[in-house]
């Protein structure tokens, strides 16, 4: 070949040949790592939002005289965790009921400030009438007629509290210590159907800052003797989310948990924006027992023999509406204290999650080969040139 084109002549055409396999390359690389797989995920999003979108048009067509009660079912009958054995969970704001029951709050009195006791009404109606409905015609859960859930604005001063039953509404009195602006609740049964029913925010007054927000994620919340461990794979929403709540001792040893208003554990989450409320209880009564030996000391120092102490595991089994960050309040009463006089008061675990969308989830998932095809492809460009220049230089 070199007798027949001079050497020069081979020397640009091997350069040229180099180039050429150098840009292919590249080309390559763009469609099957980046053009290719972002047109699939800009197509999965279309797909998405298109249905989303027939879905709403079909809702608007069929059901339009039922739309308040259709899309509260269909968006939030899902967020109990345990509806099974607890019932069909429906989440509403008071103002936006127009049928149905409905429980209507009165605070006084006014104005709202923290040395004052605070006086809280709640009179339970049907709607559009505003029927009064009777305390007679509500189901227990969780051993109360009515549960009655507050938090401060930024998600701290969180109380869960049980009025009584006083005529025709119920009743209760609490003093909120610190000001700022309070979101409350309202939790009753009716016809086998949970509603939870979000009252307009309330303002106290009082000396003191009225936000103090701090977001972490720690999962492990040391209360007295106890350390409180929450494990979870990342949550995603509108799907089913297992969160696990173990209670130990401070050595690591099993801590016996008694009853709190019928459950292990009470967990109420709640959205930062406070737009949306989940209660729910564990998945099981049946908490899954590790047991630890534990020695315990006499009084006077010797050792008793060991004996076996369960440390619960809960398994709660949730379902986020929406992306967002959620603090969760996990009440809990060990054994110890469940004899106690009166209604003793519950230890509470507080812990912020941060809840993913399923398309974000996706996304992420099937971003993660595209550094890893990217480096293989590096490296393969790295070999090809290697070869190139390997076959430039033979003479």
């Amino acid at each position: 070949m070199e007798e027949q084109y001079p050497k020069q002549a081979l020397d640009k055409f091997r350069q040229w040949h180099f180039w050429w396999l150098v840009v292919f390359s590249v080309l390559l690389i763009v469609t099957f790592v980046y053009y290719l797989p972002a047109r699939f995920l800009n197509q999965l999003s279309v797909n998405h939002h298109m249905m989303e979108d027939m879905h709403d048009e079909e809702i608007d067509e069929h059901a339009d005289e039922h739309m308040d009660e259709f899309s509260e079912e269909e968006m939030m009958k899902d967020n109990h965790g345990d509806s099974e054995n607890h019932g069909e969970y429906v989440y509403h704001e008071e103002g936006d009921v127009k049928n149905g029951p409905v429980v209507n709050l009165k605070a006084y009195p006014e104005p709202f400030n923290t040395s004052e006791m605070l006086w809280l009404d709640f009179a339970v109606n049907t709607k559009p009438e505003s029927t009064p409905v009777s305390y007679q015609d509500l189901q227990i859960t969780s051993e109360k007629l009515m549960h009655v859930i507050g938090v401060r604005s930024d998600m701290n001063e969180f109380f869960h509290v049980h009025p009584r039953i006083n005529g025709d509404v119920f009743t209760i009195g609490t003093q909120l210590k610190k000001p700022g602006r309070y979101k409350i609740w309202s939790e009753i049964k009716k016809d086998d159907v949970i509603h939870v029913f979000g009252h307009p925010q309330i303002n106290i007054t009082g000396s003191g800052a009225t936000e103090e927000k701090e977001v972490s994620f720690g999962r492990n919340v040391i209360l007295g003797p106890y350390q409180i461990s929450l494990d979870h794979n990342e949550p995603i929403a509108v799907g089913e989310n297992e969160l696990f709540f173990s209670i130990k001792t401070l050595t690591g040893g099993g801590v016996e948990l008694g009853s709190y208003l019928g459950e292990p554990m009470h967990l109420t989450i709640i959205k930062d924006d406070l737009k949306n409320l989940i209660h729910t209880h564990p998945s099981s009564h049946e908490a899954d027992h590790s047991f630890y030996l534990i020695n315990q000391a006499k009084a006077h120092g010797e050792i008793e023999d060991g004996h076996e102490v369960p440390q619960e595991v809960l398994e709660f089994t949730v379902n986020f509406p929406e992306p967002g960050l959620y603090k969760a309040f996990a009440q809990f009463l060990p054994a110890e204290f469940e004899n106690e006089d009166g209604e003793p008061e519950p230890f509470l675990a507080e812990f912020w999650l941060e809840v993913k969308g399923g398309e974000e989830a996706a996304v992420t998932k099937t971003q993660d080969p595209w550094w890893a095809l990217l480096v293989v492809s590096v490296v393969l460009i790295v070999i090809l040139g290697l070869i190139v220049k390997k076959y430039i230089t033979v003479k």
